[in-house]
């Protein structure tokens, strides 16, 4: 098909982008409309093309263009390759550059493609950073964006290398980046971790192009999301180890279920007199202890839901604590507190409040260099909406939050410290100072109530906990256990399902020691086939949460529809409210929870009974 050359005329002189033709001496022997409008003026055909570049590139870019020509080679837009041109004005703009040789008619002519980059201007700047360096990497051009970026002025890196105003660059990824562009041409990008002069770090994303002069680069700033990225992945990290946390408590719960039935079982046999009950009492008493750590461990690993967790006037929970902790942190330590008096409750349990706080100020204690230093308590009330979610991927649902802060002026966090700081176990405390738990316990019973713990810290200056908890007006408690005077059965069948050998053989002893009759399964379909078979001679169904295949709570279900008045008993290692999210009213199947002694176990059952 022939194209009338009028008709390809008036489409190139149309064409939205600048086009001009250049031929073999530099001279511009075409202009379009576009290129018109880019370089302010109709006056382009016969003029060198340098007159239309700034005067410090054009040495550089006589260079570029007499290489260019002698192995000339397709170069399509948007790979990267930006050029600074000067408008007959003397304004400057910054255009994206394609470069295409004419037939060998042509005599070494080639089309240069610019596309404006105006739109991406503001108020004369641009809304990333724009670097050029000549090809000894030497500072030929920073606009403001850049040198804000860097924090550093440009009349202080102009003139000089990129070695010079950064010691030690040359062995980063990023300068063997720069070389290869210079080397081989074309663009890269990079994602680069930068060191501000104050210490802190950010991220940029990295656009390095050949341009005539020697290399650009464009730069754009990424540290939030880096830093969004680095939360999500600690919040990833904490789910997944908290999850193997809760398997090995729940595990070690059951152990310590055994240990501490038979050790009460020996008390029983034994003579008061018996030097042998001292060493019983021990065991009982680090099983009680072990059982603290695991429950502990089972608080961060099993969130729980943010119903009937009780209330807290923060105002006099804090001022309660202040008294208290300013005896045990010294003379030597400033205890500030600050908060309005209007700041109203939230919903935790008050000893869990007192928990999180007193950890977060013994933790900021042990942050002072030589034990000196100051400590500042602040609760404010603050309304979390989506936009402040948005860009921060808090775990926290929109609504109104009490914010109290824990800030001191000690040495500061590391980065890789803060990576994990949450996880059970971990401490950067010397031998015997600490077990690790303090912190991860206290985002455990945080997160219970649905708020969450954020922390920022400069090395040298100090660290602020922020601890976010919902605003509420009280919620009531779930109710106890029933716990009975009396622990003596009178004949009734009672059905137990529990996977774990040892912990069903402590059923079993107990319960028949007691006077009840026992029929004890491993399984929740055990446990089915069983009552439909022994139907209204079962009293009570007694069931381990966690099971193979069928949960307790899924028995239970089951149970109560075949058998509506049936009594039902839960045992876990969990607390009745982390199982509220599996479906579970407290209220409605009352948990036991493990380790358990037998005279526990046999005070529920008989108030259980009594109850009916």
């Amino acid at each position: 098909m022939n194209i009338d050359a009028r008709l390809l005329a008036s489409v190139v002189d149309f064409a939205p982008d600048a086009l001009l033709v250049v031929d073999e001496a530099g001279l511009v022997v075409f202009a379009n409309r576009a290129a018109k409008a880019l370089f302010g003026t109709s006056e382009l055909v016969g003029e060198p093309v340098e007159t239309w570049i700034p005067k410090r590139f054009r040495e550089a870019h006589v260079r570029h263009r007499t290489r260019f020509a002698s192995a000339a080679r397709s170069r399509p837009m948007g790979v990267g390759a930006w050029l600074p041109v000067l408008r007959a004005d003397g304004v400057e703009r910054l255009a994206e550059i394609s470069l295409a040789p004419l037939s060998s008619e042509s005599g070494g002519a080639f089309v240069v493609a610019l596309r404006d980059m105006s739109e991406r201007v503001h108020g004369g700047h641009l809304n990333e950073g724009l670097q050029i360096f000549d090809e000894q990497l030497r500072y030929l051009y920073i606009n403001a964006v850049a040198a804000e970026q860097g924090r550093r002025p440009r009349e202080e890196l102009l003139g000089r290398t990129f070695a010079e105003c950064y010691p030690g660059v040359e062995q980063t990824p990023l300068y063997a980046t720069l070389q290869e562009v210079l080397r081989e041409g074309g663009s890269r990008v990079l994602e680069n971790e930068f060191r501000y002069p104050d210490g802190r770090v950010g991220w940029f994303e990295l656009r390095m192009g050949r341009v005539p002069e020697g290399v650009m680069i464009v730069s754009f700033d990424i540290t939030a999301r880096k830093h969004l990225e680095l939360q999500v992945r600690r919040m990833h990290r904490m789910d997944a180890v908290g999850k193997l946390a809760g398997g090995l408590a729940h595990d070690f719960n059951n152990l310590l279920t055994v240990v501490k039935a038979h050790a009460s079982f020996l008390q029983e046999d034994l003579p008061a007199d018996d030097p042998l009950r001292a060493d019983v009492e021990a065991i009982v008493t680090a099983t009680d202890r072990a059982s603290d750590l695991t429950h502990r461990l089972l608080g961060f690993a099993r969130p729980l839901p943010t119903t009937n967790l009780g209330s807290v006037s923060v105002v006099k929970a804090l001022g309660e604590l202040a008294r208290m902790l300013r005896r045990t942190l010294g003379e030597a330590v400033l205890l500030e507190l600050s908060f309005p008096p209007d700041v109203g409750h939230v919903g935790i349990a008050a000893t869990n409040f007192d928990q999180v706080v007193v950890s977060l100020i013994l933790n900021a204690r042990d942050a002072l260099r030589a034990g000196k230093g100051r400590i500042v308590v602040e609760a404010e009330v603050t309304q979390v909406t989506e936009g402040w979610l948005e860009p921060r991927a808090v775990a926290l649902t929109p609504g109104e939050y009490v914010v109290v802060s824990v800030s001191d002026n000690g040495v500061g966090i590391p980065a890789d410290v803060l990576e994990r700081l949450f996880e059970p176990f971990y401490t950067t405390k010397g031998e015997g100072r600490g077990t690790g738990l303090g912190l991860s316990t206290a985002w455990g019973l945080v997160a219970q109530t649905g708020g969450t713990i954020r922390v920022y810290s400069e090395v040298g200056i100090g660290t602020t906990f922020r601890v976010y908890l919902p605003r509420t007006e009280g919620a009531a408690e779930s109710p106890s256990l029933p716990h009975a005077a009396s622990t003596r059965g009178r004949g009734e069948l009672i059905l137990v399902a529990e996977d774990q050998v040892s912990v069903r053989e402590v059923f079993v002893r107990t319960l028949k020691g007691a006077g009840y009759e026992v029929v004890a399964v491993a399984s929740a379909t055990e446990a089915m086939e069983r009552l439909a078979v022994l139907g209204e001679r079962v009293a009570l169904l007694v069931s381990d949460v966690v099971m193979p295949r069928t949960s307790g709570l899924e028995l239970a279900e089951k149970a109560r529809a075949l058998r509506p008045e049936l009594e039902v008993l839960l045992v876990s290692g969990f607390t009745p409210r982390s199982l509220e999210g599996e479906g579970l009213d407290p209220r409605d199947l009352p948990v036991l929870v493990k380790p358990f002694s037998p005279d526990t176990l046999l005070r529920t059952v008989r108030g259980l009974l009594d109850d009916v």
